[in-house]
């Protein structure tokens, strides 16, 4: 216990040291940066701490830790990597402290989004594990884990790898913002499966254990303030999602003044916010910043880049620009085939958008090859609880209504709305989309009081939401043209 007293505070000591260079009064007219300060710290530890391979271990993971949460991959990656190669050298418990710098390492290659090289590091360091009880770092190991499976769509995997990262803090009394940190990552990836209720659940636990003892800003608790925006988006509650996203955009960037992907993130869910209210011009330059702002800091093969370039293709989409969309969507397509694969879980997304770009174009069987090829893409790489699985047969319906193949049209829109009230209940926006398809089909077969009750639904649901009148103007439209010619015919 002594010697780790010690280890604590020289290392303390050094960083203090370094941070108080940048005290006006002792600086001498070099002033740092935060940034600056940290890099001066790791070009020191080598003469510093010579013979003393304790000392500098913790100070390399440190480090690591901060570069990783400023969003510096890179200078993380290295420090980490070098904590991985000096941990078989210190007195302490070297196979303990072989295991934490291995699990740390793997969170920089997750937040790098090179998955099979932090799968294979975490794996390592769970094994490492192996015999020497739980403590937090194995915690971490666990969290590791269950994003790599959730970037990877192996739901099943993410959830027991959460809940055991879950249940070993509090068997060993994990402090609570760490526990709060494990309950938002569960939250996200219920929320990513489609168990929105549960996703909430989840989020509220994870802001209860934060219990507002931070500051507000505290980078934790802004993540779990922006996921559980998300959720309520999806649970409809959108005036609440809202709020609370622009608030997290507010508190992101005086956090990340520089950009970061916590930035980004908070952008596109504000951008998608305004997409839903029809405000295209606004949620078009939030999806571009994010855009231009992930590929400053990660390059443009990146996976959260082509998600950003896909959203900007959608805002276009919607806001009247099929072609320029398609073309758009075209290449996200391509792009993410060849830089994940072409069996990756994602593919099947900008595959099912460019499927309603060329509907909009009135290109139907085109957009029916592919919306059809989207589907069965989803099926052999997502659960069944994703909600594509309700997006791409409501697209699939819209087409075949279109081409008149009534039956694949009834059958595609029931299932899309079964997966919606599923997941979200009756009435949700979301299940406006293929009920609509459902009215429209029901007024073709003559079924008028099934079609305008189907009307009557959706329009209860849209015009509720008066930021949602882009939707329901044309909605109400199309229901007094129909009713017009039905009382004609009468």
């Amino acid at each position: 216990m002594a010697r780790e007293a010690a280890r604590a505070t020289a290392a303390r000591q050094f960083l203090a040291g370094v941070f108080r260079e940048s005290d006006p009064t002792n600086a001498r007219g070099d002033s740092l940066t935060a940034g600056e300060m940290l890099d001066r710290a790791t070009q020191r530890l080598d003469s510093v701490f010579v013979g003393q391979p304790d000392v500098k271990l913790d100070l390399l993971l440190a480090l690591g830790e901060i570069y990783r949460n400023l969003g510096r991959l890179d200078a993380a990656d290295s420090l980490l990597s070098r904590a991985v190669g000096l941990a078989d050298s210190v007195q302490d418990d070297p196979r303990r402290a072989r295991a934490a710098a291995l699990a740390q390492l793997s969170m920089v290659r997750l937040a790098a989004g090179t998955l099979e090289s932090a799968d294979s590091l975490v794996g390592l360091a769970i094994r490492s594990f192996s015999g020497l009880g739980l403590d937090s770092a194995l915690t971490g190991a666990y969290s590791v884990l269950g994003g790599i499976k959730r970037r990877q769509f192996d739901f099943v995997a993410a959830e027991s790898a959460y809940r055991k990262a879950i249940s070993i803090a509090e068997r060993i009394g994990e402090d609570s913002m760490a526990q709060s940190n494990h309950w938002n990552d569960f939250g996200v990836l219920l929320m990513e499966a489609g168990q929105y209720h549960q996703s909430d659940t989840a989020l509220r636990r994870a802001m209860a254990l934060a219990g507002g003892r931070l500051p507000a800003n505290e980078p934790g608790t802004v993540l779990t303030l922006m996921n559980y925006a998300m959720v309520r988006d999806y649970l409809g509650d959108k005036d609440t999602a809202l709020v609370l996203t622009r608030e997290v955009l507010r508190l992101q960037r005086l956090n990340y003044p520089a950009g970061h992907e916590r930035v980004a993130s908070a952008l596109n869910t504000l951008a998608f916010a305004y997409m839903d209210r029809g405000e295209f011009a606004t949620s078009d330059s939030m999806f571009r910043e994010a855009t231009q702002m992930l590929e400053r800091l990660y390059g443009a093969e990146y996976m959260l880049v082509l998600i950003a370039r896909n959203n900007i293709a959608r805002s276009r989409l919607l806001a009247g620009h099929a072609t320029e969309a398609e073309a758009s969507f075209r290449r996200v397509h391509a792009d993410a085939r060849r830089i994940v694969g072409e069996e990756h879980a994602y593919v099947s997304q900008p595959l099912h958008w460019l499927g309603r770009a060329l509907l909009a174009q009135g290109r139907l069987m085109e957009a029916r090859t592919v919306l059809d090829s989207a589907l069965r893409l989803a099926r052999r790489t997502l659960p069944p609880e994703h909600e594509r699985f309700a997006d791409l047969p409501a697209a699939i319906g819209a087409v075949a209504l279109a081409q008149g193949d009534t039956a694949v049209a009834d059958s595609m829109a029931r299932s899309a709305l079964a997966h919606r009230v599923a997941h979200l209940g009756e009435g949700s926006v979301e299940g406006t989309e293929p009920t609509l398809i459902l009215a429209r089909l029901r007024a073709l077969q003559g079924k008028r009081a099934m079609a305008e009750s189907l009307y009557v639904s959706v329009l209860g649901t849209l015009e509720a939401r008066p930021y949602l009148a882009w939707r329901s103007v044309p909605v109400r439209r199309e229901f007094d043209a129909w009713r017009a010619r039905g009382a004609g015919t009468r």
